[in-house]
């Protein structure tokens, strides 16, 4: 079957770059995470989600959601990729649609958690940066059919833009905590 493509309008095309001037400001993680109202105004969703990938641990954790509560699916709680749509999107690097989620099962309990709460479709967008997939974005939505060619490339565009920010306030994030653990080893070390 053809596929469509689709081409960013202007009309599209300012508002990514506008969230991804802002988003690229900081480095403060919690402050990149306050973007849903944008992406809403480009694309329509009920539940927004950033899942930042831990590869060396085999895990993600949802650092960011916003819209639909789902039970079960707590904010930042650390999941495993064994069989997940994060693992998928990390070994394919390419973005994931689902029209119908309540015709499968495919990602186990947390696809049943999902149509529990009504959703039946979302789209899944890795975030690529220096070659490594380093958070997956994902929308989800009441309404089947909900995401096609124009959604896909409005949100490709958008984490191409975001990625490199996340990544870096990870690093931040990181070294912040580095620098507070080594700050309390010289503390402990002076009293001695």
């Amino acid at each position: 079957a053809p596929t469509e493509i689709y081409t960013l309008s202007l009309h599209d095309a300012l508002p990514i770059y506008e969230i991804a001037r802002i988003l690229t400001s900081t480095v403060d993680i919690n402050q990149l995470f306050h973007f849903a109202a944008e992406v809403k105004q480009l694309v329509v969703f009920d539940r927004i989600g950033i899942g930042i990938i831990d590869q060396s641990n085999g895990t993600y954790s949802m650092n960011y959601t916003a819209g639909l509560e789902v039970t079960g699916a707590p904010a930042e709680a650390i999941l495993s990729l064994d069989g997940s749509l994060t693992e998928h999107l990390i070994q394919t690097h390419k973005t994931h649609i689902r029209s119908n989620m309540s015709d499968s099962d495919q990602y186990g309990s947390i696809d049943e958690r999902r149509v529990d709460a009504g959703i039946r479709s979302a789209i899944a967008v890795p975030l690529i940066s220096s070659g490594r997939v380093v958070a997956a974005l994902s929308l989800v939505s009441l309404e089947i059919d909900a995401y096609g060619p124009r959604e896909q490339r409005i949100m490709e565009r958008l984490v191409s833009q975001i990625a490199p920010a996340i990544e870096n306030a990870q690093l931040y994030e990181q070294t912040k905590l580095a620098g507070e653990a080594t700050r309390v080893s010289e503390e402990k070390y002076r009293t001695l």
